[in-house]
């Protein structure tokens, strides 16, 4: 078996660094982004959240307030909030899903 080496030492599994990723790991392990997007099919005029959203408003923050998760932390003990995610990617993650429900 051979091992791949990682060409740039930044960079943790494809993400900026471990903490974005267990952020993203947990949030779709946990269902939050099923939910919210179920939650966008089915309401997606009367979600609170998307008009800030759909204005690229600290998107990833907002998702995070929407469940309530703004101080806890995955079982790993990275916070939600942590300084160091890479917020433009979580994000362009999140204003993605949304856009992909809009009409």
């Amino acid at each position: 078996m051979t091992q791949k080496i990682n060409k740039n030492p930044k960079k943790y599994l494809g993400w900026k660094n471990y903490k974005t990723w267990n952020v993203m790991l947990h949030l779709n392990n946990d269902s939050y982004i099923d939910c919210f997007k179920n939650n966008l099919e089915y309401e997606f005029n009367n979600i609170d959240i998307v008009k800030p959203i759909m204005r690229d408003i600290d998107t990833y923050k907002l998702f995070i307030e929407y469940f309530n998760l703004q101080d806890t932390q995955t079982t790993d003990g990275v916070s939600y909030l942590a300084d160091t995610l890479d917020y433009e990617e979580l994000n362009e993650i999140i204003s993605d899903i949304v856009s992909s429900y809009a009409v």
